[in-house]
């Protein structure tokens, strides 16, 4: 008696020939790449099927696997119902947010003019969502230039407790598209304090509420892929090492005419 699997081979093989997918029982073996003589065993119920002979059906025409092997589902994959959600509602603004000073303003863009998109796993159940591109290594090494990231928008009605001190966030200014960890100083001082990761190199900038447009929560961020930041790094101290080499040298080389002007000029006494 043959198992589960070669009966529903042989329903496939009946179901091609009655809708004409195939001529004859002949041209369905060949199709498998098997002998004619061992498939009619086969469609006789006297021999179980083989993997090979199951994972070729599968291949060839269009065969759902999972009815196959387990009598799941419908019999061909053209049969399955994909029910696919469009939710597109992050908006790309073509704006870079800046992760540094900011010192031309871009020309403001239409939203009819923009685009949406939506992206797996990301729910964004409530709200507007935005992703900006992000310019400047102020945010380094927690946001790269190039990275994309998508924010949520901070509501105006309730700016003053939604923003939350350490958190990132796009602030939209009357001339500038910033991004930064902020300190929510607005109801104390009325300033948003706008701090940088990479804050060896970059001050804290004072913004006051009544210059604020707009502020979004950074939710999400997409990067480009990287080579391996050890070998990035190793590459850096090669650089600072050459360096230090060249100004040693430099250095030495200083020294050496100082001691000679100064030979010289007691020679010259």
């Amino acid at each position: 008696m043959p198992n589960q699997v070669t009966e529903r081979f042989i329903a496939c093989h009946n179901r091609l020939k009655e809708e004409k997918k195939i001529a004859s029982s002949r041209q369905f073996a060949l199709a498998l790449d098997t002998a004619p003589q061992s498939l009619n065993q086969v469609l006789k119920g006297k021999r179980d099927v083989t993997v090979v002979n199951a994972m070729t059906l599968i291949e060839k025409f269009n065969i759902n696997s999972e009815y196959l092997m387990a009598g799941y589902g419908p019999m061909f994959k053209e049969e399955i119902e994909i029910k696919v959600v469009k939710d597109d509602k992050i908006m790309y603004v073509p704006i870079a947010a800046h992760a540094g000073y900011c010192d031309q303003y871009h020309e403001t863009v239409s939203k009819d003019e923009l685009d949406f998109f939506s992206l797996p796993g990301y729910q964004p159940n409530y709200g507007e969502h935005r992703c900006f591109d992000v310019t400047g290594d102020s945010m380094e090494p927690t946001i790269f230039s190039g990275d994309k990231i998508i924010c949520s928008l901070v509501s105006s009605d309730n700016t003053y407790s939604s923003i939350r001190d350490n958190y990132v966030y796009v602030v939209i200014t009357n001339g500038d598209v910033l991004v930064k960890r902020v300190t929510n100083r607005i109801r104390k001082e009325g300033i948003l304090y706008l701090n940088s990761d990479n804050g060896s190199y970059y001050k804290t900038m004072e913004v006051e509420a009544n210059e604020i447009q707009e502020v979004w929560l950074v939710n999400l961020k997409i990067s480009p892929f990287m080579p391996n930041p050890s070998n990035m790094r190793n590459a850096f101290h090669e650089e600072i090492d050459a360096l230090r080499s060249t100004i040693k040298i430099q250095a030495d080389s200083i020294t050496v005419m100082n001691k000679s002007l100064e030979s010289l000029l007691k020679r010259s006494r």
